[in-house]
């Protein structure tokens, strides 16, 4: 068995939430919106955005741990740490926002 990292595993774990997070975000309020008639177009639909999201949300991040200097203001923490929190905190905040947008759907809704 192939050693792991604690770290590659925090990795992906993390990365994993935030496009579960992210898959929810898009097929939550596209339900209330157009109707649970046309819930496969909008998995399908939803699973191509979230892929594509993906590589930009990794990118977002190493620009802004690697390239920004963002390492020079939280000096002694890990790297790692610094992903797989700002992976959670992107996921979370994307989810919360399509929460509040899909509240907003639900009220203007006539039933």
């Amino acid at each position: 068995m192939k050693n792991t990292s604690l770290e590659a595993i925090w990795m992906q774990i993390a990365m994993a939430s935030c496009l579960i997070l992210t898959m929810g975000s898009i097929v939550y309020p596209l339900l209330y919106l157009l109707g649970s008639e046309k819930s496969d177009g909008i998995l399908i639909a939803a699973t191509g955005i979230v892929l594509v999201s993906s590589f930009g949300i990794e990118k977002l991040l190493n620009y802004l741990i690697y390239e920004q200097t963002l390492l020079s203001v939280f000096g002694n923490i890990d790297t790692s740490v610094l992903l797989v929190a700002g992976t959670l905190l992107i996921g979370i905040t994307i989810f919360v926002t399509s929460f509040i947008f899909s509240i907003t759907i639900y009220n203007r809704k006539e039933f």
